[in-house]
Formats: C-alpha cells, structure tokens, sequence
C-alpha cells in the first residue's frame, strides 16, 4: 500500500502535471459563429498591491464598455493555483523568470506594472489593436504578435523614462539613444557600402540624400502616421520578394562585370533596397521613436503637436547620423587607399545578403544578432570570394 507520503506527493505531481499541461491550451481568444471574437485577458496580482488595484479596476471598466473583453483574475497570495498558472503563462513569454505584477496576458503578449492614466491610455489602445486585428484576421499572425509586442515594450520604457516632465531632455535623450539602435546600425553599415561602391565626392552627397529620405519615411510614419505604416508593411511582403530578385540578381551581375546601371539607377536601387530595409528594421525592439511618440501622446500634446515634434525628433536623429556619416567619410577615403577592392567585395556581399534575406524572410531584420551574422557573413565571404569579385571591380563604379 501507498504511504500517505507517498499519496501526497503522487497528488502533487499530477496536479502540477494537470497545471503544465494547461499552458498548452491557453485560450487568448474565442471564435463564436456570427458573434464578435472575444478578447481573453489574465490579470495576475495580489490583494495588497495598490498597483495591482488599479489595474484590476481599469479591466473591469474597459470590460463594461467593450463587451468583447472576458478577464479572468488570479489572486496569487488567496488562491493556490495562481502561482501555477502564473508560471505556465510565463513560459510564452522571452523573460520566463519574471514574476512582477501586476502582469496582464493577452495575445500571448504581457504587460507588466500600472502607471495611472498613462497605462490606462496606451494598454486601451493596445487592446483594441488586438481585437481589431483579431476580427480581421480570425488568428493570432507573426505580424499582430510582433507590433503588440513592440508596442507594449516602447510603453515600458516611456514609463521608466526619468525627466518624464522635460520635452528637451526626452527628445535629445531618445533620440540619441536611436542613434545606436537596430535600423541606425542597419542604415550606417548601409551608408558604408555605398561609400565602398563609389568613392566620389558627388556619389557620396548622393548617398547621404538617400540615407536622409530612406531613414525618414518610414520611422515619421510609424511615429506620426502608425495605421498608414502597418497598412504598408502588411502588403510589403510581396514586394520585398520581387525587390530581393532584382537585388541579388543585380550583384551577381556586377560579379560577371556586366556594366549596365547608369548612375540614376543605381542610386534609386539603393534608395529602395534601403527603405524596405529600413521598414523591416523598424518593427525591432526597442523602438526609441515610438518611445518619443507614447511619451507625447500620455503627456496629453495634440495629435499637430506630436507631428510637428516628430519632425524635430528625426532632424535631430539625422543630426547624430550625419556626425556619424561624416566620420565615416574621413575613413573611407583613408582606407580606399589600401583596401578599395576588399571593401568593394565587401559591400556587394552585403548587398547580395540582403537581397536574398528579401526573398526568403525579411522578418530577420528585425533582430541584432541578425544584423551581426550579416557583417560576420560579409567579413568572411570576401576572403574566399576575391578572385570571383574582382572580375567585376569596376561595374558599378559610377565615374
């Protein structure tokens, strides 16, 4: 016979098997033929935390005026199975050691903490971006998942923004701060290889130009304009498909030195490729300018107020961007002297690593150990591909 030992921890062991099993079948959402989808949302929190309160008291209220939100509350310190639950739904989150609360689950996304009317304006917008997308789509997409998540980690760092009541120090904080994120790194080591392509001093104002317009477009929409910019980016996936062959297809011409691109062409190649990189690099995490958008925004400026400051914001970005282009002018030039053909080789690997990342999953883009492979990928590769790549050292050379 079982000892009662032994029964105890038999019950505990299939209870917690039970509890695991659960985290495969979380529900973020039901579908009811001719209903509305209903939204799930599980607030974990404790019975003392004020925090936690305030929290429970805006999903209740939200919930009375928008009928397609069901929460569903875990008491942690009053209900044993809490802490289980707690623990399976971290386990589809990235920071599954995390158990600060208040914690909101919902489209397998978590926020995290309560700021007043600050959280209470941008979780009212995340929720309905969720639904919205959810009644459109009848699933979860890689795209809806990917824009919460940015979403809710811009509205965490606005919150833990210091000098929250200086516009100034935000604005130069956040956009210096960009300066050094995912599509500026992305854009710079762009800006290199068009240097390496063309050492001439009008190519190279050329270049800055597209670097100014590619860097601007996308990053003021999805400052200023986000429904315009997702509208964009959802029906980008075709294109970047289509620009990633003509891309690839141009580097391996160049490869075989067949000299076919006019300086014009050339130029509107590179200021393309590089707007759909840059679209692709602005949905990564952190996004400084969404930061500088939500900050505005919970700070109650108008809608003209934020595009006007938006437009301060990435002239000022640019203006850090521009410190950076013209140091690396300087030593470009230096280093063409006794590295022009490896840079070259350089840059059409990158350029052709790019185009085939169009045309097989643009969505790497958005990580920076991506970015890294590609810079390790093009050091390497033009070690071994020098002889192939010098045949055609001169076919895009825009003299």
């Amino acid at each position: 016979m079982l000892s009662m030992r032994q029964l105890s921890l038999m019950i505990t062991l299939l209870s917690l098997a039970f509890v695991c099993s659960a985290a495969d079948k979380i529900q973020w959402f039901q579908s009811h033929s001719n209903q509305p989808i209903t939204l799930n949302a599980y607030l974990f929190m404790t019975s003392k935390c004020s925090y936690c309160k305030q929290a429970d008291a805006f999903l209740e209220n939200f919930a009375k005026t928008h009928a397609w939100l069901k929460v569903h509350r875990y008491v942690i310190d009053k209900q044993d199975v809490a802490m289980y639950r707690f623990h399976d739904f971290l386990q589809t989150q990235v920071d599954k050691e995390d158990f600060a609360i208040p914690s909101i689950f919902f489209c397998q996304a978590r926020w995290k903490g309560f700021n007043g009317m600050e959280s209470v304006y941008q979780l009212s917008n995340i929720l309905r971006y969720c639904h919205q997308q959810l009644e459109k789509d009848n699933m979860l997409t890689a795209q809806t998942k990917q824009t919460i998540a940015q979403h809710i980690a811009a509205s965490w760092w606005e919150r833990n923004l210091h000098d929250q009541s200086s516009l100034g120090r935000a604005l130069i904080k956040l956009s210096f701060l960009d300066t050094f994120s995912l599509p500026s790194m992305l854009a710079v080591l762009f800006l290199l290889v068009c240097f390496s392509l063309s050492m001439q001093r009008t190519m190279a104002w050329s270049y800055y130009l597209i670097f100014c317009g590619a860097i601007f477009i996308p990053y003021y929409l999805q400052q200023t304009f986000p429904g315009i910019f997702y509208t964009f980016f959802t029906n980008l996936r075709v294109f970047s498909f289509i620009w990633g062959v003509i891309v690839s297809l141009s580097i391996v011409s160049l490869m075989l030195k067949s000299r076919l691109y006019h300086p014009i062409i050339s130029t509107v190649v590179l200021f393309i490729t590089l707007l759909i990189l840059q679209s692709y690099a602005q949905t990564a995490t952190p996004n400084f300018g969404m930061i500088f958008s939500q900050w505005l925004l919970t700070h109650q400026y108008t809608m003209r107020q934020v595009a006007l400051f938006n437009v301060f914001y990435q002239g000022l970005h640019l203006l850090f961007l521009t410190i950076i282009w013209l140091f690396m002018v300087k030593i470009s030039r230096i280093l063409s002297r006794r590295y022009q053909l490896m840079l070259k080789q350089f840059a059409r690997l990158y350029l052709l690593i790019i185009g085939l990342t169009f045309m097989m999953y643009p969505h790497y883009l958005t990580h920076v150990s991506f970015f890294y492979f590609i810079l390790f990928l093009s050091i390497i590769g033009q070690r071994f591909t020098g002889k192939c790549l010098s045949m055609g050292d001169n076919a895009f050379d825009t003299t």
